[in-house]
């Protein structure tokens, strides 16, 4: 991955503009209409490829399903319906023929997130978006990239299936892990077999990773730093889980939230992050 790092003076991102966001334990929720139905409460999730509602969503909409498509997570694969022509709204941002999968999403509910569904990269990634945790705000279009010209970091580099990826330092011997910048992950989370990073407080408590495909056995505990460019991160929750990554696929994820703002322009490959 060619990647490029510079810092400029940061200002405030917004004031008010974009639409609205609620950050609920981390995560943002975005209201969305779907098919002209809604508004719907959806988690935006930048390490989804796709995007899903609730089987009960779903079936409210009446859904023609297209097809069947596999979808993998840390748990293993799922066959999911899928259909290939709705169209979602977010505010003023819209777009017609997204893929959209229909499932229980035991996840969501794991996490605590009373939320009809996902909103993935397959929606999100059509338009440059910049996602800012302190305003509660997402902005498209010409108005995130003008809003993100103020934010210290840059990194340009290609997506990994479909999602924005950042090359990572874990310890100061190891090489660079590849992570997807994750806003529905809770912490770090790592694929590892050998030269693993040493996590401290080990919990013997917390033994699965939940996702909406089911749940995987992991080892937690604190990751001492992280380094990204020129930001360090210090004590950091982390899960490792015993595997490698799946052909293709990035070496874990990194959670959004560990920033205040992240900016993504899938077309210029460019990531831009505010600590």
């Amino acid at each position: 991955m060619r990647m490029l790092l510079c810092f400029l003076t940061l200002s405030p991102l917004l004031q008010a503009t974009g639409e609205k966001l609620e950050i609920h334990k981390g995560y943002p929720l975005v209201q969305a209409h779907i098919n002209g139905q809604g508004p719907f409460r959806l988690l935006l999730d930048t390490g989804s490829t796709t995007s899903y509602v609730t089987t009960q969503i779903a079936d409210r909409l009446r859904l023609d399903y297209t097809h069947r498509t596999v979808v993998v997570t840390a748990a293993g694969e799922q066959i999911i319906p899928a259909t290939a022509s709705t169209h979602i709204r977010v505010g003023t941002t819209e777009s017609a023929g997204v893929e959209l999968l229909a499932a229980p999403l035991p996840g969501l509910r794991h996490l605590g997130l009373n939320v009809d569904g996902i909103l993935g990269q397959n929606f999100l990634s059509r338009h440059p978006y910049l996602l800012d945790f302190r305003a509660k705000r997402i902005l498209f279009h010409d108005e995130a990239t003008e809003k993100a010209q103020s934010m210290p970091a840059t990194f340009l580099g290609p997506a990994v299936a479909g999602r924005p990826v950042l090359n990572v330092q874990l310890d100061p011997v190891s090489a660079p892990v590849v992570l997807v910048l994750d806003s529905g992950a809770s912490g770090l989370l790592l694929y590892c077999t050998s030269r693993c990073p040493r996590l401290t407080d080990p919990s013997a408590a917390a033994l699965e990773a939940v996702t909406n495909n089911g749940a995987r056995r992991v080892r937690h505990g604190i990751l001492p730093q992280a380094t990204l460019g020129e930001l360090q991160f210090k004590q950091r929750r982390a899960a490792i889980i015993h595997a490698n990554p799946e052909p293709g696929q990035a070496d874990g994820l990194l959670p959004a939230n560990w920033f205040s703002a992240i900016y993504y322009d899938a077309a210029r490959q460019e990531i831009r992050l505010a600590p």
